[in-house]
């Protein structure tokens, strides 16, 4: 947490310290909220939560009795997280760029807790360890909650289209605009050693073995 909280100091400052004159792009990876899930105590929403991780000493057995103490540790991680981004949002609105800067907030993976009997992620497919949280504030966009399915791949031409290109999506990106309403049969998925196809009825696994 010492680190996500110094990364956002140095971020503040280079908003402040740059050519106001010229447009940014910025990635801030945030640690937080990934294991052993990071937090100052006087920051904890829950004080019911697993005070330490020793990962030589987790089983799937007393996790399975009992994983809401490691749970709210994550959540405590996640609180401290959203305090970090308020101050971003606050910063962008001092400087009255909200209306001309697009934010997004996501994460590579998800995380499980003996939901579907694993803890972590890069496991298996389930939703747990795959849906991941998605904030998007885009310029000229109405506030919606968007239920449809969408990838991390949709990211990078949902900013190519807002900046202006206007190639078919398929020159280059297998994803599409965030905002694109169609209908959609199926998405991939992977981790580190498989592949998976999921639609609306079906989840596919492929090992690359």
């Amino acid at each position: 947490w010492q680190r996500d909280q110094l990364n956002m100091d140095a971020f503040l400052q280079f908003l402040r310290q740059r050519d106001h004159s010229r447009p940014f792009m910025s990635f801030f990876f945030i640690e937080s909220t990934h294991a052993s899930y990071s937090f100052p105590d006087s920051k904890a929403l829950y004080s019911d939560d697993q005070q330490d991780i020793d990962y030589m000493k987790l089983r799937k057995e007393g996790l399975a009795i009992d994983a809401k103490p490691l749970l709210n540790r994550y959540r405590n991680a996640g609180h401290w997280i959203d305090e970090q981004l308020g101050r971003l949002y606050v910063e962008l609105e001092q400087q009255g760029l909200l209306d001309s800067t697009v934010v997004i907030i996501t994460g590579d993976h998800g995380e499980e807790f003996m939901e579907k009997g694993a803890w972590g992620h890069n496991s298996t497919f389930v939703d747990e360890q795959t849906r991941v949280p998605l904030v998007v504030h885009m310029p000229g966009q109405a506030a919606a909650v968007i239920e449809r399915p969408t990838s991390h791949m949709d990211i990078s031409t949902t900013l190519l289209q807002q900046l202006g290109l206007t190639n078919a999506v398929d020159d280059y990106s297998l994803g599409r605009n965030l905002f694109d309403t169609t209908p959609r049969d199926h998405l991939v998925l992977s981790d580190w050693h498989s592949i998976g196809v999921v639609t609306p009825t079906l989840k596919y696994r492929i090992p690359y073995l």
